[in-house]
């Protein structure tokens, strides 16, 4: 049998955390899903009762899926899954895929492997979700002994350990990356003065665009590196010389004990006058103004309250932002093969019938599928 959830709501009790345990038959292949649904507030539980993050899964050869959720105000996390697959088993693989996760604390994202096995196969993806303002001592994403793609995720003004925290016991699987990703203005908690991420490989970090001056680093190895050097080529710093980039990348040439990372070649920051046609990888422009689009889940509400903030904040034209921006929403492809979420959009007739022809600021309506998302550019 398979598990699913969608439209449903966890808010404040403990009791209403989502705690998920399964193992199955290869034959079988049953699989958890959780989309749509608004997870928020869950605080700490009780002193004698297992401290939870607000989804837990336990989860022995089969997959999950975590879609389209908005995941908020959770005071021990967000996700924690432990993985595991035995060798000759086969399955598709587990997906994070569209959610939001917002002021969560003590760890966003938590995917490690079960104890109970010599060796593990799985294999998660963490694409399409925007991480913003969570906080506490964990990494927002901490993957430990399982193999993942992190890509096209949105990171901005978060504060814990490491952005990313990624550790690996083998050089076996050359599908593991982290590519177009951006990182904005997080904060890390460590001893050495703040990382954003840090990796002892033998994940491939390609395209991702760095910005985050607090850290005094924004990319280091660790002295238990699996592979070396460490792929981080074709990323945007923020900075546009070898000499400042590899200022902010810890590495071999620090400290001995540590791996390489090879960081050339970079992309390197365009001179101001030729903005428009040098955004760093992923982002888009408009005119002179580069900005990037994350898709992310919430209410009607919040998208309502948001986007007129949104529009006059990036002065994009009104046609670009009116059919450019859903565009891309409506163009998005899942990694698991289904329909994106629809988004909501404003329409001229809606423009008209709530504003009377006075003004282009965008509305929202609902559509027959009562699904939401929004287009944040930055």
């Amino acid at each position: 049998t398979s598990h699913f959830q969608q439209c449903i709501q966890w808010q404040r009790a403990p009791s209403d955390k989502l705690h998920f345990c399964g193992r199955w038959k290869p034959s079988t292949d049953p699989r958890f899903t959780t989309e749509r649904c608004k997870i928020t507030d869950t605080p700490a539980s009780p002193s004698k009762v297992p401290q939870n993050s607000a989804i837990s899964l336990d989860i022995q050869d089969s997959n999950f899926t975590l879609a389209n959720n908005f995941i908020s105000g959770n005071r021990l996390g967000g996700i924690h899954a432990k993985l595991g697959q035995s060798d000759g088993t086969s399955f598709p693989r587990s997906l994070i895929y569209g959610n939001t996760f917002s002021r969560n604390a003590n760890g966003t994202i938590l995917v490690e492997e079960r104890q109970d096995l010599k060796r593990n196969s799985s294999f998660v993806c963490i694409v399409d979700n925007a991480f913003g303002n969570n906080l506490g001592k964990g990494s927002t994403i901490k993957l430990s002994k399982i193999q993942s793609e992190v890509v096209g995720n949105f990171f901005y003004n978060n504060s814990g350990l490491y952005s990313i925290e990624y550790d690996f016991s083998s050089t076996w699987s050359k599908e593991q990356k982290c590519e177009l990703n951006t990182f904005y203005l997080n904060k890390g908690l460590g001893d050495n003065y703040g990382v954003t991420i840090m990796s002892n490989g033998p994940m491939e970090y390609h395209r991702n665009n760095l910005k985050n001056p607090s850290n005094l680093y924004e990319f280091s190895s660790t002295r238990q590196a699996v592979s070396d050097p460490i792929d981080g080529a074709l990323n945007w710093w923020g900075l546009g010389t070898e000499s400042s980039v590899a200022s902010r990348i810890y590495e071999k040439e620090d400290d001995y004990r540590l791996a390489a990372v090879g960081y050339k070649p970079f992309n390197k920051l365009p001179p101001r006058n030729i903005l428009s046609i040098g955004c760093p990888a992923d982002w888009l422009n408009v005119g002179s103004t580069c900005f990037v689009i994350r898709t992310g889940s919430t209410d009607a509400k919040g998208s309502q309250r948001l986007l007129p903030v949104l529009w006059r904040t990036c002065g994009i034209d009104f046609y670009t932002r009116r059919y450019g921006i859903y565009q891309h929403g409506v163009t998005g492809i899942r990694p698991d093969g289904k329909p994106p979420v629809p988004v909501w959009v404003a329409t001229e007739d809606d423009l008209e019938e709530e504003n009377s022809g006075e003004t282009d600021e965008p509305t929202m309506y609902r559509d027959h599928t009562k699904q939401i998302s929004t287009s944040c550019p930055v």
